[in-house]
Parts: C-alpha cells; sequence; structure tokens
C-alpha cells in the first residue's frame, strides 16, 4: 500500500492545476515497450486506448526473467481518493519508437485543478500487487474488490447475541 498525504504549507488554499503529468506513476523497465508489454484497465481499455480513460485498476505486464516468463504490476486505486475514478495517462502505442514506453500514471488532476485549504491533510490511496506470470481481468477485479471493500469479520463471544 502506498498512501501519501498533502498538507498545504501555506496561509492561502494551495492549488494543484489540471496537467497530465502528476500523481501516481511507474515508468517500466526499459525491456517493456510495445512489443513486449500489455496494459489493460478496469474498463477494458490497452495501450492503444487507456490515455486519458478513467480507471479503478490498471494491470502493467510484460517480459521477465522469471520461469514463467512474464511479470506484471497491478495498480489498484481507491474509491476515496479525489476524482476517483482517477484520470490516466498513459503513453500511446509508438511513442520513443515503440522500445522503452511504458509509463502509466493515476492522475487525480489530470482533467481539473485541485483546491488544497490550509491545515487540512489530503490523503490518496493506492495499492500495488506485484506478481509472476499472468492475472486474469477477473482477478483484477477481485483483487480491487478486496481492497476498496475489504472483507469485514465480526468476532464475538460464544452465546453472545448476533
Amino acid at each position: 500500500d502506498f498512501v501519501p498525504t498533502l498538507m498545504p504549507a501555506t496561509q492561502q488554499p494551495f492549488i494543484i492545476k489540471a496537467y497530465r503529468y502528476q500523481g501516481f506513476s511507474i515508468r517500466a523497465t526499459e525491456k517493456w515497450g510495445d512489443q513486449t508489454a500489455n496494459i489493460l484497465t478496469s474498463e477494458g481499455k490497452t495501450k492503444a486506448d487507456a490515455n486519458a480513460t478513467r480507471a479503478r485498476w490498471v494491470d502493467v505486464n510484460g517480459i521477465s526473467a522469471v520461469p514463467e516468463g512474464r511479470s506484471g504490476v497491478l495498480f489498484l486505486s481507491n474509491p476515496a481518493n479525489f476524482n476517483f475514478p482517477e484520470t490516466l495517462r498513459v503513453w500511446p502505442v509508438g511513442e520513443n519508437r515503440g522500445v522503452e514506453n511504458v509509463y502509466v500514471n493515476f492522475n487525480p488532476s489530470q482533467e481539473r485543478d485541485r483546491v488544497l485549504m490550509p491545515g487540512n491533510r489530503y490523503a490518496l490511496k493506492y495499492r500495488m500487487f506485484v506478481y509472476d506470470g499472468r492475472i486474469t481481468p477477473q482477478e483484477a477485479e477481485r483483487l480491487w474488490r478486496d481492497y476498496a471493500d475489504p472483507p469485514r469479520v465480526d468476532v464475538r463471544p460464544a452465546g453472545a447475541a448476533w
């Protein structure tokens, strides 16, 4: 889990201007490019069409040295985050001649400014699930649901009324 917290250090509102590069990002290994890596979002978008769309999760995977031949990172965004589901910045197919060009970014302020008021704390919450091999979209969705709405356990003494 990664939970950055923003706390304005000014006496005036602090404005994060809308821009395509900010938020929580990964710039993948140089081995990942158009032919060696895949991107899939919770909305079924790929590297070809995910840029500037919204998603709850993003699966980024590619070739690796593990016996399975692939590894990846599933990025999960929390429903409590500002502007959820967040807008994505994804480098398009063909960027950098198709090599060394896997960049994915959850960007809550890509489309609109965010105003941070003095004296307040603003958290963003993310989870990274790192894996070898592959995961299915159904597994990714289950992992996101477990993160977004964790199972709850209620333990009561024997004989206690429910």
